[in-house]
């Protein structure tokens, strides 16, 4: 198997970024800590991740609705 360097993240949960001491390595390669990954639409955090993730689907959730909402009043004429 062939692994992007460049591309490879580590996200760890149930910390914070200053309290991590572990070091992760491709070959020679040392592997960047990330703070945040989406997958799937779901934001995941290594910190307060239920409150990002609830920020981001409420996010995506209200342009949904304009988006609706916008179609619908085209179709049906003013909708309130």
């Amino acid at each position: 198997m062939i692994i992007n360097n460049m591309r490879t993240k580590c996200l760890i949960f149930n910390g914070k970024k200053s309290d991590i001491v572990h070091e992760f390595h491709v070959g020679n390669v040392k592997i960047e800590v990330a703070t945040q990954y989406t997958y799937l639409g779901v934001s995941l955090s290594m910190v307060e991740h239920s409150k990002v993730t609830k920020y981001y689907i409420l996010n995506n959730c209200r342009r949904a609705l304009y988006k609706i909402k916008s179609y619908l009043s085209e179709v049906e004429g003013d909708v309130s």
